[in-house]
């Protein structure tokens, strides 16, 4: 176990990039040392304290896998080096092929953490990685209470073998139209960009930040994370990042990337001035036939939420979790796994419960997503 700054988790990924890229990992762009990388220079502190626990096989010479982990509390407290950037958390980083034992020894480790932790919290995982299944295991089998709980559903879509026209064919009449009569009408009087260079990086950066700032998107927390990021992208040779205009008037933005014959929308932006024109619908709409017809992606995923036009792109879904582990051995831990444990025995009751007073409230009136009703 190491506890370091700012400036020397930096330099720890990159000595270990090697584990955080490999192969024996589930695919997953945030998993990587560029996304980790650019995660600790924007997101991290430089007063704030990273933990890395290690999984050294016995007799060997380095480590076979690690845990990156962000200290609270005192150092008493760990999560997952994550965030609402993050859409998908890799737990660990390893280049082990006998995951379950690799996964054990991380857990021997966080029991050896001094002082030792109270909580550890990961979120989002996939629900159904092997990773994720191993890390709860070995936490319950070591010792620890670990609740999994709902982080948001991740709408997607498998594409393999798919061209656009396929794809098309599988979506409502209504989107089908309306990509189909206003790219007409937007091609007529303008253009679609596809930046994909190091080179093309700011100017579509700029187009796409002058059109977030007349968006309904609160202000960024961290102004330079999606540039930065979008850098990183076109040179890893991942990034599309489009831009529709309207004469010289950029009107809409959107940055996908591929990673892995995978395709992940990223950020979406339009001009609100400009929503009778469904610019946002025309650029998904060339974006998704860029990465299916010259990508060759057998996989779009439009990362968090279950927002209902992210449901009329993608026809699959499914749930991203979390694990809250929390230690047995001290009286914080404890008294955090009795709340949990309360909470989770109780939470049939208190649906329950809170369908009945909804029945007796009343209809309320539904609620539209801002993008979609822009839109349509």
């Amino acid at each position: 176990m190491k506890i370091l700054n700012k400036s020397e988790s930096l330099q720890y990924l990159d000595q270990y990039a090697a584990l955080a890229n490999s192969r024996h990992n589930a695919p997953n762009p945030y998993g990587t040392s560029a996304w980790l990388g650019h995660f600790i220079a924007e997101v991290v502190g430089t007063d704030e304290r990273l933990m890395v626990v290690e999984s050294t096989p016995p007799g060997a010479a380095g480590p076979d896998g690690f845990m990156l982990l962000q200290l609270a509390r005192g150092g008493c407290e760990a999560r997952a080096l994550s965030n609402f950037y993050t859409s998908l958390c890799a737990p660990l980083r390893a280049d082990a092929t006998d995951r379950r034992a690799m996964v054990q020894r991380l857990v021997d480790g966080l029991a050896e953490v001094r002082p030792r932790l109270d909580t550890v919290n990961w979120s989002p995982l996939d629900a159904d990685a092997e990773d994720v299944n191993h890390l709860e295991a070995c936490l319950k089998a070591s010792g620890w209470y670990v609740r999994r709980y709902f982080c948001f559903g991740n709408r997607y879509e498998a594409t393999t073998g798919k061209s656009f026209d396929d794809y098309m064919a599988g979506r409502d009449s209504k989107l089908r139209n309306t990509f189909e009569r206003k790219g007409k009408k937007l091609l007529a009087s303008g253009r679609i960009d596809i930046a994909t260079t190091p080179d093309q990086v700011d100017a579509a950066m700029d187009a796409y930040e002058r059109i977030y700032a007349k968006s309904w998107k609160q202000p960024e927390p961290y102004p330079n994370f999606s540039r930065g990021w979008a850098r990183r992208c076109a040179e890893q040779g991942w990034l599309r990042l489009g831009v529709a205009w309207l004469g010289e008037e950029p009107i809409a933005a959107q940055i996908w990337y591929v990673f892995e014959g995978r395709g992940y929308i990223y950020k979406l932006a339009y001009d609100e001035t400009h929503a009778k024109l469904s610019a946002g619908t025309v650029l998904t709409g060339y974006l998704m036939r860029h990465v299916l017809e010259v990508d060759r992606v057998h996989e779009v995923d439009f990362l968090s939420g279950d927002d209902g036009y992210k449901r009329a792109w993608m026809a699959d879904r499914r749930d991203r979790v979390g694990l809250l582990a929390c230690n047995l051995r001290t009286p914080r831990g404890l008294l955090m796994a009795g709340k949990q444990w309360l909470a989770e025995r109780t939470a049939a009751w208190r649906k329950r419960s809170a369908e009945g007073w909804g029945r007796h409230a009343g209809p309320t009136k539904p609620t539209e997503d801002a993008a979609a009703s822009a839109e349509a």
